[in-house]
């Protein structure tokens, strides 16, 4: 059994080799018809090589040796590529929706490809049904995205970031009043899988701005927060449990950080919830490593304070025991 399994693996490693280590190309024909691609098939079969993949009329993924590939643009009009094509719109333009796919099964056979189409972010402040300002960003969700970051800041260069957040969802929605009042700038970026496993981060999408208009003084019939959400002073959590904390009077929502450090410098998440946990699930958190963790609640139009750090440890979970199914 495990001989099969290596032997599995290693056929699968080989697919994701570069394709320059194959002698793998792709001709792309401007113009062809069945009697010029009969003979391109021949040329390839006389050269020790074979048609691998076939997008009729204009692409065709193939192995052949790099010295022809003058000859193939002289003889058949067809230009060879042999690296990753990045181009893809521009491809998509002159050649139609053929394209798309013929790249898409090109590109993949480089280790390190992962697509970045250009993301298109909008983000609006818009009342929910408790009449509460929310924080509404949608984007377009790229294939092979597995998470996004999504970042607020008070200037258009973002050098001074107020809200630096990750999700699994193309979309974001939380309430504004843990930010000050002004004016802000909001951009996300897509974290891709690579097909070696390695994760890469997409470009920044687009700025999408949007402001922020707090009361100067709170009604009277809001309930502000005046003390901060307690926290236990330490906490050993198995596995990457929840972290929680006690509810705070008047509050409706609350911001949780994590940190590397207990002055928050380094800090490794950043989210809203409405609960009184949070369950810490992201990657960037390693076993039998200590964390520091603080919240701010908000009665959705101004924050209170943030609690006092709260020292937290992860450790990986037990073995579950006994974990034998019994034949019924």
């Amino acid at each position: 059994m495990k001989k099969i399994l290596v032997i599995c693996f290693l056929l699968l490693r080989i697919d994701c080799i570069n394709a320059a280590e194959k002698d793998y190309a792709m001709a792309v024909f401007e113009k062809s018809d069945r009697a010029v691609l009969r003979e391109f098939d021949r040329y390839v079969l006389l050269n020790n090589g074979k048609i691998v993949h076939s997008f009729p009329p204009n692409f065709f993924i193939c192995t052949i040796p790099s010295g022809t590939d003058g000859e193939i643009l002289n003889r058949f009009g067809a230009r060879v590529y042999r690296d990753k094509i990045d181009d893809e719109a521009a491809f998509e333009e002159k050649y139609g929706e053929t394209a798309v796919y013929a790249l898409n099964a090109w590109n993949k056979m480089f280790p390190d490809y992962a697509p970045e189409p250009p993301m298109n972010l909008v983000c609006r402040v818009e009342k929910d049904k408790s009449m509460i300002d929310m924080l509404s960003c949608v984007w377009n969700e790229p294939l092979k995205a597995v998470r996004y970051v999504l970042q607020i800041a008070r200037d258009s260069e973002f050098k001074e970031v107020a809200f630096h957040t990750r999700t699994s969802k193309n979309s974001y929605n939380g309430p504004v009043s843990f930010l000050e009042s002004g004016d802000y700038a909001c951009r996300v970026s897509a974290v891709f899988v690579l097909n070696t496993g390695e994760k890469r981060q997409s470009k920044w999408s687009n700025i999408s701005a949007f402001s922020v208009l707090k009361p100067v003084k709170p009604s009277r019939k809001t309930r502000t927060v005046a003390k901060p959400a307690r926290m236990p002073a330490k906490s050993l959590l198995k596995g990457k449990q929840s972290v929680q904390w006690e509810k705070a009077e008047n509050a409706l929502f609350y911001r949780v950080q994590v940190a590397q450090t207990p002055d928050f410098s380094i800090i490794l998440l950043d989210a809203m919830t409405d609960k009184t946990f949070y369950k810490l699930s992201d990657s960037l958190l390693e076993f039998g490593k200590t964390y520091y963790a603080r919240v701010m609640a908000s009665d959705g139009v101004s924050s209170g304070p943030w609690s006092e750090p709260s020292e937290i440890r992860i450790e990986e979970p037990e073995p579950i025991q006994n974990d034998v199914m019994k034949p019924r």
